[in-house]
């Protein structure tokens, strides 16, 4: 009897690829189990495993690899009735399983993901992993603290419905509320794909009145007048004026992620372009752009010798608390030079640079998709491999428009 995990590319392929099946053969007899879908990139078909790169990573990898190990046990004890071998491996968990327990797997999985991202010094996905680790346990930690062990199987309408409400009664705000239903709707996707469970959508209609209207969130973007006067700061003291470059470097490199502005390598800049890849869960995008002069001038002045372009802590704890540290000095600033932003106001922030470089750029009527080839935004299905890049001319023409 053999078990193996194939992707089944004589069947039909979706925008998430082919299936994902364990095949059990034995005797001429064949029965398959689909755990999820995969693209033909994202399977390593010499070792029957998936790729980091399979937006599911997280998910499917702990199923592939406890079943795989439990598969192994039943085809070393020469079992030979298929249909037992099946129940044995993929008897259904989610019934009786309780929400907590399945997220602290999850949990578990990315952490041991983290971990091999750190000993790899691939600081980026272990700091985007970590990151997202923060979110899920705050999520589940909240849903726990309204009512503990709660099934998995019993996550409905009403109860995220009396979830919400105990929130908004105990002084919860509506973007409050929203984030730890969406983190919690993240977590229930995820289960629904890893047991292959009914969607029984229980979020259809939870998020009515919670949405943030557009008018509401333009106070979270600075305007091309408040860029140039960031531009042209003069601190009291020396040292401030990496907070400030270092935001406009961000916003200089198209509104790219601080982590990725963080952990720029010598290697990543190349006859005076920059490339980097925007991680974005277990997917990358990768980002080609010219430098503009005064990204370079940014650079020169703070790039030292070594692997990596800026000389700052590149362990976990060491981003975070130079994140934190700049979240302050941004809002410090503010204060000092009077920096008002549009709409209803709001504080600095490290994100606003990436909000306020794709809203200049609509103001500027850049077309959408070449706006996303510059700022790293990842297209769906088939537009990811069929349409064509604009040429580079084009969108660095673009780009120097928008810092202009």
């Amino acid at each position: 009897m053999t078990v193996n995990l194939k992707l089944l590319t004589g069947e039909k392929d979706t925008a998430e690829g082919y299936p994902l099946s364990f095949v059990i053969s034995h005797q001429g007899k064949k029965k398959k189990y689909q755990v999820g879908r995969c693209k033909k990139e994202h399977f390593i078909a010499d070792e029957g495993i998936i790729s980091r790169r399979h937006p599911d990573y997280d998910i499917l990898y702990p199923i592939i690899s406890k079943i795989k190990i439990a598969a192994d046990k039943l085809v070393k004890s020469r079992e030979t009735d298929i249909e037992k071998v099946y129940r044995l491996l993929f008897k259904q968990q989610s019934s009786v399983e309780t929400f907590k327990e399945f997220c602290d797997g999850l949990i578990a999985s990315m952490e041991s993901a983290a971990e091999k991202f750190e000993k790899a010094k691939d600081y980026v996905n272990a700091n985007k992993k970590r990151g997202n680790i923060r979110v899920y346990k705050e999520g589940l930690s909240q849903l726990e603290n309204f009512r503990s062990g709660v099934r998995l199987a019993d996550i409905d309408y009403r109860l995220l419905m009396e979830f919400r409400d105990h929130k908004f009664a105990i002084g919860n705000k509506k973007s409050t509320v929203s984030h730890y239903l969406r983190t919690l709707r993240a977590l229930y996707n995820k289960a629904v794909k890893t047991y292959g469970m009914d969607d029984k959508k229980p979020f259809e209609g939870v998020f009515k009145g919670l949405t943030v209207r557009g008018s509401q969130t333009r106070k979270k973007i600075a305007g091309a007048d408040t860029v140039r006067q960031i531009e042209n700061l003069v601190h009291d003291y020396e040292s401030m004026h990496r907070w400030t470059d270092l935001w406009l470097l961000q916003f200089y490199l198209g509104g790219a992620d601080l982590i990725n502005v963080y952990y720029l390598k010598h290697s990543d800049i190349k006859n005076g372009r920059v490339y980097f890849n925007r991680v974005k869960g277990n997917s990358a995008t990768m980002v080609d752009l010219k430098l503009h002069p005064k990204a370079q001038a940014i650079i020169d002045k703070y790039a030292e010798p070594g692997e990596y372009l800026f000389p700052w802590r590149k362990d976990n704890e060491g981003y975070k608390t130079f994140r934190r540290a700049m979240g302050r000095k941004l809002v410090l600033i503010q204060k000092r030079h009077g920096i008002a932003l549009e709409g209803a106001g709001g504080n600095l922030g490290i994100k606003m640079a990436r909000h306020t470089f794709g809203n200049i750029a609509k103001q500027l009527f850049i077309e959408e998709d070449l706006l996303r080839e510059l700022m790293g935004h990842e297209r769906d299905g088939v537009d990811t491999y069929y349409k064509d890049r604009y040429p580079e001319a084009v969108r660095d023409a673009a780009l120097f428009k928008v810092i202009g």
